[in-house]
């Protein structure tokens, strides 16, 4: 019995929708507070595309973004625990060395377990 058309075109899809490598989920991205998050998409891309050309012809919009922005502080945590705001200035020298180990001991603090084993 020969295959006839029909079935060898039916045997060729299957094939082929083997090889054709699923889409990709998403791409990821960091950027800073700030930054042109739209240039770090572009760059992004353009690295992922060098690495896999089976993607060349894909644009931004072809791709799910996960975007980590870095923030930065905008307080300072003094060596009292006092916590102040960009609207209150800080002179020179006021920023002494004490205060800076009290925000390095704030921040190397370690974190708690929460629930019934903590």
């Amino acid at each position: 019995m020969k295959p006839s058309a029909i079935r060898i075109e039916r045997m060729l899809e299957k094939i082929e929708a083997r090889l054709v490598p699923p889409p990709r989920k998403c791409l990821r991205v960091v950027i800073h507070e700030g930054d042109d998050e739209a240039a770090a998409k572009q760059k992004a891309l353009a690295e992922h595309i060098a690495a896999r050309s089976e993607d060349a012809g894909r644009t931004v919009k072809d791709f799910n973004w996960v975007v980590h922005e870095i923030v930065h502080p905008k307080f300072i945590i003094g060596a009292d625990g006092s916590v102040r705001w960009p609207d209150e200035t800080i002179e020179e020298g006021e920023f002494d060395r004490g205060e800076a180990e009290g925000a390095r001991r704030a921040y190397s603090r370690p974190l708690r377990r929460c629930g019934p084993h903590g």
